[in-house]
């Protein structure tokens, strides 16, 4: 009976328990129900903050994202303009050079070096043979039976460095053909040549040198020999070879060249005709107005 009343005692504490724990439930379900309806009301806002928190560290990222972006194009756009002004000021000073004018030459800047082919370009009148009138006789620098080894040609090729001449034409040698006794040598034809344009530059470095071809005369001519056209392609082989050796201008007058048609009676000298043709040809090969 002991036992029995034990475990009643037993069986009675654990229904009493039983009951406060269900009343503690019920007390705490109490306390939690009032506390739904408050965040439906206030919820929401608590709700709105969650996301807004959420969202904040996003703008502030894509915010933070462009600012980035922009210090580097302003570097860039600052490296540019620095990039551009070196290339300006280097393309600057060839500018002048090749936009400067070089201005137009006239006849008064061309010295003609010559023999007596290039006096009867003037108005001088030799052997009762008058002169074409066709350039000033100011810029004609030439002796009547002149060669290569005559000092007076040395010298007149001097005063025409000293002229102040931009422009010098040589025609030279026609004469050279005639009565050098080695006239079959196109070397030494040719270094004698070379002395007459050096006295030319010992005072005038500047100036453009042209150099004519060397016109034979023509076949009826008394003095005229057999080799004589020979000996005439070989100088100007040297000639040509020359001037392109030296940066020099080499002019043929073989375009304009007429045949026995292109002399005068003596078969040495040209008539108007010719040299009216020859004028023309040098202004355009040349470059040189009136």
């Amino acid at each position: 009976m002991l036992v029995k009343k034990e475990w009643l005692k037993y069986i009675v504490v654990l229904l009493a328990s039983a009951v406060v724990i269900l009343i503690v439930l019920a007390a705490t379900m109490n306390s939690r129900k009032p506390d739904k309806p408050a965040p439906d009301s206030t919820g929401a806002p608590s709700i709105e903050t969650e996301p807004a928190s959420s969202e904040l560290p996003e703008e502030t990222s894509s915010e933070t994202e462009p600012e980035t972006e922009e210090p580097t194009t302003e570097t860039e756009t600052e490296t540019e303009p620095e990039t551009e002004a070196p290339t300006e000021t280097e393309t600057f000073p060839p500018a002048p050079e090749t936009t400067e004018p070089v201005g137009i030459v006239t006849v008064s800047d061309v010295a003609f070096i010559g023999d007596s082919r290039t006096v009867f370009l003037g108005s001088a009148t030799v052997n009762g043979v008058s002169g074409s009138r066709l350039l000033p006789d100011s810029r004609l620098f030439a002796k009547y039976g002149g060669t290569l080894t005559d000092q007076e040609v040395k010298d007149h090729a001097r005063a025409a460095g000293e002229s102040g001449a931009k422009k010098a034409v040589f025609w030279l040698g026609v004469n050279d053909v005639q009565v050098n006794p080695n006239r079959g040598s196109s070397m030494e034809f040719l270094a004698n040549f070379q002395n007459v344009v050096a006295e030319f530059l010992k005072v005038n470095r500047t100036s453009e040198i042209y150099i004519l071809s060397v016109v034979s005369t023509s076949p009826e001519e008394k003095d005229y020999y057999e080799e004589q056209d020979e000996n005439v392609r070989k100088y100007n082989e040297e000639l040509k070879a020359y001037a392109e050796r030296m940066g020099y201008h080499y002019i043929d007058l073989e375009p304009i060249y007429m045949g026995d048609a292109s002399f005068l009676p003596d078969h040495i000298h040209f008539t108007d005709e010719y040299n009216r043709r020859l004028v023309t040809f040098l202004k355009n090969q040349v470059g040189f107005t009136e």
